[in-house]
């Protein structure tokens, strides 16, 4: 006897393969569904981030335009430098979240998740620092400077001495001369 498929047995595989059919059909649209938002998803997350880089780069550029024209001004104002001048005033910290909560088109809940940013800055004179340089000007000690270096090394205990050779040695190198050997502008 053979066997003959039966139409109801027919029928089963036929509907297992549409059913088959239909999942893979699924499974390929969540996938490229999938592929899809996640390719959105990283394309926002790049422009916030080259938007955020933008925008410190303003700040950047903004707070030496304020260092430019503070010293600017004082430059042309002359005279002695001071701490009472502009320059010496430093730029107290400031919230910059809060200058874009000032804008009319940011809403407050987009600002709650953004992180804090603060800037500050502030301006140091560099010459009003202990500098090494000003010991000899010239060729020729400079008798505050020295006197300055002096009380400086007896408050951290190092030997005063040392102060007589630093200057010695910073005459020869400013005539263009080799140090002298320790022991030799030890007596000088």
């Amino acid at each position: 006897m053979s066997r003959r498929s039966s139409p109801s047995v027919r029928g089963v595989g036929e509907r297992g393969a549409a059913l088959l059919a239909a999942m893979l059909t699924v499974t390929l649209v969540a996938t490229l569904a999938a592929a899809a938002m996640w390719r959105q998803w990283r394309a926002v997350e790049i422009e916030a981030a080259e938007r955020s880089r933008l925008q410190s780069a303003w700040v950047l550029v903004g707070a030496l335009d304020w260092a430019r024209l503070i010293l600017r001004e004082d430059a042309r104002a002359g005279g002695a430098d001071h701490l009472a001048e502009p320059w010496a005033v430093p730029l107290e910290e400031a919230r910059l979240t809060s200058f874009l909560a000032a804008e009319k088109n940011i809403a407050s809940d987009a600002i709650e998740g953004l992180p804090d940013a603060f800037m500050s800055g502030r301006i140091i004179d560099a010459q009003s620092k202990l500098n090494v340089n000003n010991l000899v000007v010239g060729g020729k000690p400079v008798e505050t400077a020295v006197a300055s270096f002096v009380k400086l090394f007896e408050l951290l205990g190092l030997p005063r001495q040392e102060v007589s050779l630093l200057t010695a040695n910073l005459q020869r190198a400013s005539a263009g001369l080799a140090p002298a050997p320790a022991a030799a502008a030890g007596g000088a």
